[in-house]
């Protein structure tokens, strides 16, 4: 017993990575073919203005906050599915995804976030396979070690109750009602 202890509490002690978001990215990422429009390794000098934005996400950043103002099919969200995919790897926690709709949230969860977990080596093995008993992966919620993944929608009072958070992850907000929105903030 005092060895299993021992391992989760040395786990728990353990500081985050130094490694950047975008760095990860390029080492690790793998983009689906049917996630992508351009399938393969990714690679930030295709979308260097996202570097920075992903660098900002980093736990070694001195940011609590980033706000991404942008057009539409720019990456952004590949951006933050990068930041996803870096913290179940190396800074795991609780995580909550919203996207404007429940619906929306559970596509996100099956088109972008399987993907990103099955091609991507280095989580396939945290992430358990949806289809094993008892594997806590199912459509809205991710297990790994030291960390969570809830997926919901904006629309959803229920899905946005009573889970403490160290990451969020507010996707396509221009989408959110204006009161969904202050219920996420608030």
């Amino acid at each position: 017993m005092g060895d299993i202890c021992d391992g989760f509490l040395s786990s728990g002690l353990k500081p985050d990575s130094v490694i950047s978001v975008s760095d990860w990215a390029d080492a690790n990422r793998i983009l689906s073919q049917t996630a992508s429009s351009e399938p393969g390794r990714f690679r930030k000098s295709r979308t260097p203005y996202l570097k920075d934005i992903m660098d900002a996400l980093s736990p070694s950043s001195s940011y609590e906050k980033v706000v991404f103002m942008k057009g539409s099919q720019i990456g952004g969200t590949e951006a933050g599915n990068n930041w996803v995919g870096y913290m179940i790897d190396q800074a795991p926690g609780p995580m909550l995804v919203v996207q404007p709709t429940v619906e929306m949230g559970k596509r996100w969860s099956k088109g972008r976030l399987a993907p990103l977990i099955e091609d991507t080596l280095c989580l396939r093995d945290k992430v358990k396979d949806p289809r094993s008993r008892d594997s806590g992966n199912t459509v809205q919620s991710k297990e790994f070690p030291g960390g969570i993944v809830v997926i919901t929608g904006a629309n959803s009072a229920v899905g946005l109750r009573s889970m403490p958070v160290r990451y969020l992850f507010l996707d396509e907000v221009d989408a959110y009602r204006l009161t969904q929105i202050l219920k996420v903030i608030l």
